[in-house]
């Protein structure tokens, strides 16, 4: 009868175990969820340029950044740029794809070089636009779970935003 409650608990273990990500899979989701909060604009006739609209993009991505970079993000005004090129350029935005090279890694931070690739579709039938972004990104293991401490795209967008 013990030998029965140690296979069942051993087995246990090893089910549970299958069935959670491992830290790679965590910060590889993490990262496609936040670049989705940060660029993707699904009806640019729906967003405004105003401060409101800013606030509520910031407070979207927020869950996955630490406070620190959390802070930089909003003191550069990051959550902005998205929106406004969708409303120059009459665009809505997609992230198409986001694949991540890992540069180093410890128990409880992981660095990553990635490349992303933005769409913007334009509804009065002009052909997309497919824009290249190499950056860089920085996690870390807090209480909460993994966390975003640094990411770098160089601003991707930024000439996007009044471009012809």
């Amino acid at each position: 009868m013990k030998r029965l409650g140690i296979a069942i608990s051993i087995a246990a273990a090893v089910l549970a175990a299958c069935g959670e990500p491992t830290p790679d899979e965590q910060v590889r989701a993490l990262a496609e969820k936040a670049k989705k909060v940060e660029y993707e604009i699904a009806d640019y006739t729906k967003v405004k340029d105003d401060i409101q609209t800013i606030l509520e993009r910031q407070e979207r991505i927020k869950p996955y950044f630490t406070e620190k970079e959390y802070r930089s993000i909003t003191n550069n005004r990051v959550m902005g740029i998205a929106t406004l090129v969708a409303i120059h350029q009459k665009a809505n935005i997609t992230v198409k794809e986001l694949a991540l090279q890992p540069k180093s890694e410890a128990d409880s931070t992981r660095s990553y070089d990635y490349t992303m690739k933005l769409e913007l579709t334009y509804p009065d039938g002009r052909p997309s636009k497919v824009i290249e972004a190499n950056g860089q990104i920085d996690f870390v293991k807090e209480s909460e779970g993994w966390k975003i401490s640094r990411d770098w795209d160089g601003y991707v967008l930024v000439k996007e935003i009044y471009a012809e």
